[in-house]
């Protein structure tokens, strides 16, 4: 965010985050004019003036400017130099993140920070960003050298679910679908369907549903942050207020409501009310959240995704009473009349990414971690058959009889050696301990067969469709090589052809980004967002994909050695890229990656010894052939290696399929015969046979 969106700086805001403006330095009491060493340690005003500006932007200002020069700001300036210098970044994926609040500075920065420690202090460095978990949690600093890198911290994206305190998705009931099962209770409320979204709760009559208190829900005195999908039908005449989430009490800092007031969103905590600038229509479904921060006292309503209005220092909600939906207590009046969908409450600040996410829906918020009865099914399944293959093994070994030499013919029948006698047990030692084989885990692959293992490393490619695996092959290119993801027009003309699509055409591309994320929601980390009209893939740091290493092997050529390209032969050996699928879209990618790994192999080919090393020398020119069907260089290669072997009727088959391909492509014979391209020395060491 760097500055929080939706607010535009002024000319003194813009001007204060890049200098150190102080306008009034005239109106100080300084003393003796002639003593410049006194003068500066009687202002000590400016230096505190200076970390702050600095602390709060985290970043040491450019300038600093006044309106008239005194000779005693440059014995000040020699004391702003002999600050060390901490500094470092926040990144999630390498990339250093828009906005991070600092515990106990109250302020706000970007991902790189900077900033002072007076000799012989300690800085406790603690960064916080809405919407991620950032490790190490502290660092502390000592001032020990001039400039100090205190180190990146690594920021891991929260799951949507985490700190979800309830979740009401009105599925023809008030029950709470969260992990916390929390007690609720409808009064009058009517549960119907609704054409667009399904099950929804109907509000009227002064409905309601009864929630646990604020305290129980950790709003009290903390950041939260209230989602819900709504829709008001038609407004009622001389009716103001349509409550959506309120309480009982009407004091200062303790009456909750966040409601629609004059057809415009509207929060507040008693008389430190945030009022929002989108009208909402009547008869159309918005999604709405409200978001407060405690840090900085940021109070944010969001309209469908974006920011519609902000506010700060604004002191915490500190009521505890019950809560209540389509309730508050001040006005009789104020209950809500209309329907609502998916009304959710977190204890912590949802990021700007997120709020965007459960706007366009490509966040499920049904609980993962909630056990259903296909998960007790799965668990009692695999229970069953571990002790089944336990009982099996036990039986074999208990059962199992002493050979002596009258069965000992039977068991040579079997295909067993003969002669083998059991060890003594007296003398029998203990197996040596086997290795433990490391589990390949958060894996994906698009060289040959298309291969996805999840974070347990189970096989979970089957849970891709066709469907599903175009989808995500195409936003991966499209996010790839430094893209900013592709746009949903394009996706849905690529996908489903239509330039102009349908209602039922984006309901089904919905439908299948949240297929495409659930998915995806097994591997740690990789995430569907979307962004100004993009969609976008980010792969966490743990997540291996043979296709992005190999075009970073690819970048800058760094493919330059022996061992290089062993590692690089190993991605790419494991067939074709891409492999079974055709699509217009993916035809320049796949040119790139085949043109480009033919130029490494090409470079590399010659370096091996066909007298010593001729089945890597086949290897790689049958790898040549897969990208360059037509390459005449790997066809020479492979035949000699071919011959070499004494393979002579292997290499003549090898060089008449290529001579039919050759045909079928281009047309014309291969201008080369088979005696032409065996080179004479080789032919000469073949037997007549």
């Amino acid at each position: 965010m760097g500055q929080p969106t939706g607010r535009v700086e002024s000319f003194d805001e813009r001007l204060k985050r890049i200098c150190l403006y102080l306008p009034d330095i005239s109106s100080w009491r300084l003393g003796n004019s002639n003593d410049i060493s006194a003068l500066a340690r009687q202002t000590p005003y400016l230096i505190e003036s200076f970390k702050r500006a600095w602390i709060r932007d985290g970043r040491v200002p450019n300038f600093i400017l006044v309106d008239k020069y005194y000779a005693w700001l440059d014995v000040s300036l020699v004391t702003f130099r002999n600050f060390d210098i901490i500094y470092g970044a926040v990144t999630n994926n390498n990339e250093l993140l828009n906005y991070v609040n600092w515990d106990g500075m109250s302020n706000y920065t970007t991902g790189k920070y900077c900033f002072p420690l007076e000799p012989g202090a300690e800085l406790m460095l603690s960064p916080i960003s809405p919407g991620y978990r950032i490790e190490p949690a502290t660092v502390y600093v000592s001032g020990t050298q001039r400039k100090a890198f205190a180190g990146d911290f690594k920021a891991r994206p929260l799951r949507i679910d985490e700190d979800i305190e309830i979740y009401l998705p009105f599925e023809g009931d008030e029950k709470d679908g969260s992990s916390n099962h929390n007690l609720t209770v409808s009064r009058n409320v009517e549960f119907i369907q609704d054409p667009i979204r399904g099950q929804v709760a109907s509000l009227e009559n002064q409905a309601r549903v009864d929630l646990p208190t604020a305290s129980e829900l950790h709003m009290r005195d903390h950041d939260f942050t209230v989602g819900v999908w709504l829709k008001i039908p038609k407004y009622l005449p001389e009716k103001e207020d349509y409550c959506i989430l309120g309480a009982k009490n009407s004091t200062y800092q303790q009456a909750l409501h966040l409601l629609i007031r004059n057809r415009k969103p509207y929060m507040g905590f008693f008389n430190n009310d945030l009022v929002g600038n989108t009208e909402i229509e009547p008869g159309k479904w918005y999604n709405v959240v409200w978001r407060y921060n405690k840090r900085n006292g940021e109070q944010a309503i969001f309209v469908n995704g974006k920011l519609d209005a902000i506010s700060f220092d604004r002191p915490a909600y500190l009521g505890s009473d019950s809560l209540y939906v389509g309730f508050v207590n001040f006005s009789q009046s104020s209950n809500f009349v209309g329907v609502l969908d998916n009304l959710c409450i977190w204890s912590r600040v949802l990021s700007d990414k997120e709020i965007l996410g459960l706007s366009n829906q490509l966040l499920d918020l049904h609980i993962s971690n909630a056990i259903t009865w296909l998960d007790v099914l799965g668990i009692g399944l695999i229970l069953m058959a571990l002790v089944s293959i336990a009982y099996l093994g036990y039986r074999k070994v208990k059962e199992k009889p002493r050979q002596d030499e009258a069965d000992a013919g039977t068991v040579a029948e079997e295909g067993i050696e003969e002669g083998i006698e059991e060890p003594d047990r007296s003398s029998r030692e203990m197996p040596e301990e086997i290795e433990e084989v490391p589990v390949l885990r958060n894996y994906i692959r698009l060289f040959g067969e298309f291969y996805v293992l999840d974070r347990d490393g189970n096989d979970i490619t089957s849970l891709f469709t066709p469907k599903l695996k175009q989808l995500f092959i195409l936003i991966m290119l499209h996010s790839s090589r430094g893209g900013f993801g592709i746009s949903s027009k394009d996706l849905t003309r690529m996908i489903w052809g239509n330039d102009n699509p349908s209602k039922s055409t984006k309901s089904l591309r919905s439908v299948s980004i949240l297929k495409l994320r659930k998915i995806l929601e097994r591997i740690d980390t990789v995430e569907v967002l979307f962004n100004a009209n993009r969609y976008i893939l980010q792969l966490s740091e743990d997540v291996y994909c043979d296709y992005l290493a190999c075009l970073d092997w690819l970048k800058d050529k760094r493919v330059r050695t022996q061992p290089d390209f062993e590692y690089f032969y190993d991605i790419i050996s494991k067939g074709e890229v891409f492999k079974g699928e055709s699509f217009d879209w993916m035809d320049d990618f796949k040119s790139y990656i085949c043109n480009s790994t033919v130029d490494v192999l090409s470079r590399f080919i010659d370096t091996y010894s066909i007298e010593d090393e001729a089945d890597r020398v086949i290897q790689i020119a049958d790898q040549i052939l897969l990208n360059d069907p037509c390459n005449e260089e790997a066809l020479l290669y492979k035949i000699k290696a071919l011959i070499y072997q004494n393979n002579f009727k292997l290499a003549r088959y090898v060089y008449d399929r290529f001579c039919a391909l050759y045909q079928e492509m281009y047309g014309e014979a291969f201008p080369s015969s088979f005696e032409q391209v065996v080179p004479s020395p080789l032919m000469s060491q073949q037997s007549p046979q």
